[in-house]
């Protein structure tokens, strides 16, 4: 059943090139017109250095098949590879990464921290960095005293942070938590 249903929706491919133009802010697949309001969704960002890739796969594929839907959840993860950066609290700071997006139904009766902390512990031994804008842990040990070993130049960014806001004008409680300060 699943064959005709699919060739109504979607393009069969006949093996000749296709074509499409756009513009970049149209054409690239973004989640821009995705509305928060009708699927209300979180997600943590996990980066690991790109050599640890294959190791990392093969841990959450044991993790998958050990723990089924209940680890899994019934949402997407996403795995992308991402160049090195010179931004000092970027998860890709000095060194190419393997991204980890592990997404979370907002409507979802159970503990997200949970949820993602399975993750979290299962990759921590490949020295994870987390994006600091997405869900990160609750506590400290997970959180920011394990990340603030994680980023070579964090001690760098909260002096200047300090010296250009010192009186914390734009130190949000987020971040409060998240840099440890």
């Amino acid at each position: 059943m699943v064959p005709p249903v699919l060739k109504r929706f979607v393009a069969i491919d006949n093996g000749e090139p296709q074509h499409f133009r756009d513009s970049w802010c149209h054409g690239l697949p973004l989640d821009n017109q995705m509305s928060e309001s009708s699927l209300p969704t979180t997600f943590t960002e996990i980066w690991i250095p790109l050599e640890a890739t294959a190791t990392a796969m093969r841990k959450l594929r044991t993790l998958f098949r050990a723990g089924g839907l209940t680890t899994t959840g019934n949402y997407i993860f996403e795995l992308y590879a991402a160049r090195a950066t010179r931004g000092w609290l970027h998860p890709g700071h000095a060194r190419d990464s393997f991204r980890v997006d592990v997404f979370w139904f907002e409507r979802n009766r159970q503990d997200p921290q949970r949820f993602f902390g399975q993750f979290w512990d299962a990759l921590a031994a490949f020295d994870y960095r987390l994006h600091w804008g997405k869900h990160l842990p609750a506590d400290l040990a997970r959180g920011s005293e394990y990340l603030a070993q994680r980023y070579p130049r964090r001690r760098d960014f909260l002096d200047l942070r300090r010296d250009l806001d010192p009186h914390n004008i734009f130190l949000t409680e987020h971040l409060r938590r998240a840099l440890g300060v």
